[in-house]
């Protein structure tokens, strides 16, 4: 056999088990902590209807986008505001970044007596109010634009979570005396209407989606995009607590 027939049964048995490795690589999704759920109900929604295989990972949205940065091997972002996709998209590691939902601001107590979610001016005169880290979580920069908002919020001590689901935490185990939360955690976790008040809309954070660039990228990402904007996803992205794009 000479050299070129060698040359190209080499590439005849290599080639296929390529294209079968590519096909089989999973779809790997990044989401910010206060979506974590809803896109865990979106994906298996998703897998009724196709066979890829799917990894999630969740942190702050800050956390996330510098892993990304730094090589992190995901598909998808699911970010908690639209800065870091854009950023991803500038500096060319995103192909492209659209929204996918408006999420809601909640205040929070697991106190009752009084209700402070519903009457702030009872909160002690030394009170203790959970919020996400805003360096690192958009649903912390939401939380200080309320905070000073309201005065009778600017004496109390901030207690910062990683993210945002780390300050619900907080709230729910009565490490503070209220806390500024996600909306979809109130619903989720089933939160009596006595315990939490939803915070006016001008407080919405939006939320973008980054197609991320890899080099050997599963054509789920795509596939999964075009889900995300069906009929059955935005309501559950809706009944999640959220807002659509479609809406």
């Amino acid at each position: 056999m000479n050299k070129a027939m060698l040359w190209l049964c080499c590439l005849l048995i290599s080639f296929p088990s390529y294209l079968v490795y590519s096909q089989e690589q999973p779809l790997r999704l990044a989401v910010a902590s206060n979506f974590k759920t809803t896109l865990a109900t979106l994906v298996d929604d998703f897998k009724r209807q196709h066979t890829y295989s799917i990894t999630v990972s969740s942190a702050s949205t800050g956390v996330l986008y510098q892993q990304i940065i730094k090589g992190a091997p995901f598909d998808l972002f699911f970010a908690a505001d639209q800065l870091r996709p854009q950023q991803l998209l500038e500096q060319g590691i995103a192909s492209s970044s659209e929204l996918y939902a408006y999420g809601r601001v909640a205040f929070y107590s697991a106190k009752t007596d009084p209700s402070y979610a519903h009457q702030l001016t009872t909160l002690p005169s030394k009170c203790r109010i959970a919020i996400a880290n805003p360096a690192y979580a958009p649903y912390g920069i939401a939380a200080k634009e309320v905070i000073a908002d309201q005065q009778a919020l600017s004496h109390c001590q901030q207690i910062k979570g990683s993210n945002i689901a780390q300050a619900f935490q907080f709230t729910r185990l009565q490490t503070v005396d209220l806390g500024i939360v996600a909306y979809s955690h109130i619903l989720e976790q089933h939160i009596p209407a006595a315990q939490f008040q939803l915070l006016d809309e001008r407080y919405q954070v939006a939320q973008a989606v980054a197609v991320l660039n890899r080099q050997q990228q599963s054509d789920a990402a795509l596939v999964f995009m075009r889900y995300l904007a069906t009929p059955n996803a935005q309501l559950i992205i809706s009944q999640a607590g959220y807002q659509g794009v479609s809406q």
